[in-house]
């Protein structure tokens, strides 16, 4: 079987990924600034795959599916990095959604809290022991991985903002 050869730069360089996102000015820690970058080379990988190539059937839904999974581990990380900042506020490393119920107290504006709870929920969704008897069919669409992009997004631009 031949290999398929991804094109260079579709898949960018942590370094371009720390500076192009300014991973350096949102996140106190240079070991989640690597983590992060790591993960968004796999979001750039899902995107070539779902954009680039006539991925279809099941497969099409399960690349969408564990995209929405690398988003939100990025946005678990950062929200947690960001809570530790603030010794009260106590956040959990296993209690994503009281994390983002958190950033409330910290003056982040529901319009960014609510697309953030949104991935969230669909993340929570994403187990197999869940669907029992149902199939897992027809359960992502691009446009859950697109809103789970942006809200992350928002969320990055908001960080930046509110460190300057």
């Amino acid at each position: 079987m031949e290999k398929i050869i991804i094109p260079t730069g579709i898949i960018r360089t942590v370094n371009k990924i720390i500076d192009s996102c300014k991973l350096s000015v949102i996140v106190d820690d240079p070991t989640l600034w690597r983590n992060v970058a790591y993960t968004f080379q796999f979001i750039d990988f899902i995107d070539w795959l779902l954009y680039r190539t006539n991925i279809g059937l099941i497969a099409k839904e399960q690349t969408i599916k564990y995209g929405i999974v690398a988003v939100n581990s990025i946005i678990e990380g950062i929200v947690y990095n960001y809570l530790k900042r603030y010794p009260a506020v106590q956040p959990k490393e296993k209690e994503s959604g009281k994390n983002l119920e958190k950033l409330e107290q910290k003056h982040v504006p529901r319009s960014i809290i609510e697309p953030l709870k949104k991935v969230h929920k669909k993340r929570e969704k994403i187990h197999l022991r869940l669907w029992g008897t149902r199939l897992e069919h027809q359960k992502y669409k691009t446009e859950d991985y697109e809103s789970a992009k942006k809200a992350l997004d928002d969320f990055m631009k908001w960080l930046y903002k509110a460190r300057e």
